[in-house]
């Protein structure tokens, strides 16, 4: 895969079971977008993603996750289109971790994907296409905070090809 400038980043991708996405790098004008994936999502996703139940995203939240530097934090969405509409199917995020106010060479991630295209490999995909980017700013761990009930992301990281390490934190607050 070809690694372009971060913020411009746009590429397509086959999924496993034959179709097609594409994964481009999240704008601010995706806050509507988002909100939309947001409100499809069941609560069991929107669980394991932020390890509380929500009813909805802030504006703050949705300025935090579609407003990016793609120097420290960086997102990728997975869209697919339905008419003259994009529809966002999936998220994947990398923010790099800082200790004592200096970057390190780790980020940490997390996936969120519709429940209608959950399984179909566009975490996999994400992960893959976040770990390139990430490669290129130097970064090279990934940690993630995943609950020990969310198999399929668990799944993702297994089958990634990457090293992966599990560790219980009970004191963790996840983005």
């Amino acid at each position: 895969m070809r690694v372009t400038e971060p913020r411009h980043y746009a590429t397509d991708a086959l999924l496993r079971d034959g179709g097609s996405i594409h994964i481009r790098a999240i704008r601010p004008d995706d806050k509507q977008r988002l909100l939309d994936l947001f409100e499809r999502l069941s609560s069991r996703s929107v669980y394991f993603r932020f390890f509380q139940t929500k009813q909805r995203l802030t504006d703050a939240e949705l300025r935090y996750f579609t407003e990016l530097d793609f120097t420290r934090d960086v997102a990728l969405v997975a869209t697919l289109r339905v008419g003259q509409e994009e529809h966002i199917i999936g998220v994947g995020r990398s923010f790099r971790i800082q200790e004592h106010g200096q970057p390190t060479t780790r980020a940490e991630v997390a996936f969120t994907v519709a429940d209608a295209h959950q399984g179909r490999g566009v975490g996999t995909l994400l992960l893959e296409h976040l770990a390139a980017m990430a490669r290129r700013q130097g970064i090279d761990t990934f940690e993630a905070y995943v609950l020990g009930e969310n198999n399929r992301m668990l799944e993702v990281f297994e089958a990634s090809g990457f090293t992966v390490q599990r560790a219980l934190d009970t004191t963790a607050d996840p983005t």
